[in-house]
């Protein structure tokens, strides 16, 4: 799943591309979601395409635009917003202090927050095979 999704995030599709990857319809990736008490398709592909970009971001050698645009971002003014926005940071002071830590770290807390917010459901009425845990990097 975690592929597909990465696949659909960095080439800026929507919940409904992430569904196709699946063979299923739009909604029941919703369900999947609500399952497992993620976040909404469209909130984790957010989430995936700012870690794509947070990870090309510690290649010193590679541009914020140019990390923006093989993230899915049309422009980087459109990564950069959604990034002040989701993260509250800009990509030089994510640069600074590791972009791909402090993106994760931002994930991390929006998903505790979230599931905070949600009642539990057994991760079982999913039948999709996702981890509900912190994300971790490898």
């Amino acid at each position: 799943m975690a592929r597909g999704a990465a696949e659909v995030a960095a080439s800026a599709g929507s919940a409904d591309d992430l569904a196709r990857i699946f063979g299923v319809q739009p909604p029941t990736v919703t369900k999947w979601c609500e399952a497992l008490r993620l976040p909404p398709p469209r909130r984790l592909q957010l989430w995936l395409r700012l870690l794509l970009a947070a990870q090309l971001l510690e290649d010193a050698g590679r541009s914020i635009h140019g990390a923006a645009r093989a993230a899915g971002y049309a422009t980087d003014r459109s990564f950069r917003r959604a990034l002040q926005e989701v993260v509250g940071k800009n990509p030089r002071e994510l640069r600074a202090e590791g972009a791909f830590d402090g993106v994760l770290a931002a994930l991390n807390a929006d998903l505790r927050e979230f599931r905070g917010q949600r009642k539990r459901t057994p991760a079982s009425a999913a039948r999709m095979p996702i981890s509900s845990g912190e994300v971790r990097p490898t």
